[in-house]
């Protein structure tokens, strides 16, 4: 009696998967058309589609306004064979909304929360793509969404682009110009002394074009520690007046740098005299008016983003070292904020840091090592750095090939978690990007034809194509394009 149930049952479960096949087949043409839906999910949602900020999920929501077909009904014992294979190794539904997956789901980053549940090891990112892909609408879109979650953010602006969302959000522009009448001192005292030390090397490495040696070294760092202890708060110009003695107080003060090196006034003087005027060209030179004295009173940098504009400089030559000088004073704000919160016994906010057209940066001597650091010290910081670059091939113009800004551009990547690929447009590029982050030939070729507002995700070992979706609200502050509209 068993055995005859057993053979029923087993010719009842055979016709079962006859009939749940005739049904495929029968209805293939109808998956075809699906699979081809999916795929036009990947292109931009046009403007005039853009609907209000409240319905960016109804944006995502799948077969929206298409008239959606009923999909195909059949057991779990069953499916799994007719469809292998076709799970996403998706995040976790955390933080603010991305955009939408090629599987139609929606897609959520936050990289504090990642790497809170130990899914990446470092919340750095790094943005890359051609003009054009669409890099600074997501960034903004990013930075939009993250001021929701409370993450207060910092931006080295090159272009002048951030302006519109800093006014939407109450946000902070710190326009810069030689000669203009806004003061960053990127030794602000707050940062704490040793930090103080790191920034001034930096930023003087950079204005030599070279490495420091150690008696200039040695002379800017016991500088600093003398200025703390005698003036309210050090500046770029004392550090120049005390290196070349040009007062009574300054040339007593380098005799006591002398001193505590175990060296000579005029020995020290002559040892350091390059690295001072290399900053006096900062102070009374045609970089005069931007970093040499004290921050200027009437900024507010509590603000929840905190743009510093330097578009007036995007031409010059001398943009790197103006970079680097900002990238200091920024962070030195962040580490102000971060020292504040400690002190008062409250919670770090967690911030962020965009570094635009980061590849400016890496050629600067000093400035790659520096960023490299702070790179290092984000998880400690609560701060998640990102870097703004055209493409992979940027890292090689850092120097010769095997140089140690290379190496120190190369590590910058190392030290990310998360990649965002747009388009590279050249295949060559997009072997580049395969070959340095090990991806597979399928997303090699996916790179060099990607649309506008599509981009490759690398977040640790996971990748994920990712449409980014935007509000008509983000759409004001987004679009980069007006003066070629019609």
């Amino acid at each position: 009696m068993s055995l005859r149930k057993h053979r029923a049952d087993r010719r009842r479960a055979t016709r079962a998967l006859r009939k749940d096949r005739a049904r495929v087949c029968a209805r293939g043409r109808v998956d075809r058309a699906r699979a081809a839906r999916r795929r036009r999910t990947l292109a931009p949602a046009p403007p005039e589609r853009i609907v209000a900020p409240a319905g960016l999920l109804e944006l995502l929501r799948p077969g929206h306004a298409r008239g959606e077909v009923p999909g195909h009904r059949t057991s779990t014992r069953h499916v799994r064979a007719l469809y292998p294979f076709q799970a996403e190794s998706a995040l976790p539904a955390l933080g603010p909304v991305i955009g939408q997956t090629s599987y139609g789901h929606a897609f959520l980053y936050d990289a504090f929360e990642l790497y809170a549940r130990r899914l990446i090891s470092s919340p750095n990112m790094a943005v890359l793509g051609q003009l054009g892909k669409g890099k600074s609408g997501f960034l903004k879109a990013y930075l939009f969404r993250q001021h929701v979650f409370g993450r207060h953010a910092a931006v080295l602006d090159v272009k002048g682009e951030y302006t519109k969302l800093a006014r939407r959000i109450g946000g902070t522009v710190v326009r810069l110009k030689p000669g203009g009448s806004l003061r960053l001192n990127p030794l602000a005292r707050e940062a704490g002394e040793r930090q103080q030390q790191r920034l001034l090397r930096a930023v003087c490495a950079a204005a030599l074009g070279r490495g420091l040696s150690s008696e200039e070294g040695a002379a800017l760092s016991k500088t600093v520690q003398l200025l703390n202890a005698n003036t309210g708060e050090p500046t770029l110009a004392d550090v120049v007046e005390v290196l070349l003695g040009r007062t009574d107080h300054g040339r007593g003060l380098r005799q006591r740098v002398a001193q505590e090196l175990a060296s000579a006034p005029d020995r020290l003087a002559d040892a350091s005299r390059d690295a001072a005027l290399a900053l006096l060209r900062l102070c009374d030179g045609d970089l005069q008016g931007m970093f040499d004295g004290s921050t200027s009173a009437e900024l507010d940098f509590d603000r929840p983003l905190v743009v510093l504009d330097i578009s007036e400089m995007e031409s010059s030559e001398e943009l790197g070292i103006l970079m680097t000088c900002a990238i200091a004073w920024l962070q030195a704000k962040l580490d102000q904020r971060r020292h504040r919160a400690q002190a008062a016994g409250v919670a770090v906010a967690k911030s962020i840091l965009v570094v635009d057209e980061a590849w400016r940066v890496f050629p600067v001597v000093g400035a790659g090592e520096w960023l490299q650091q702070r790179f290092k010290l984000a998880r400690m910081e609560g701060q998640q750095s990102i870097v703004v670059m055209h493409r992979f091939s940027d890292l090689e113009g850092a120097g010769d090939e095997g140089a140690r800004t290379v190496r120190l551009a190369k590590g910058l990547l190392k030290d990310s978690d998360t990649f965002v690929m747009f388009g590279m447009g050249d295949r060559d590029e997009a072997r580049e990007a395969g070959r340095l982050l090990g991806l597979s030939d399928t997303e090699v070729e996916l790179l060099s034809g990607l649309g506008q507002d599509v981009a490759l995700w690398r977040v640790k070992s996971r990748s994920i194509l990712v449409a980014h979706r935007f509000t008509e609200i983000e759409r004001q502050f987004t679009y980069t394009d007006e003066a070629m509209a019609l």
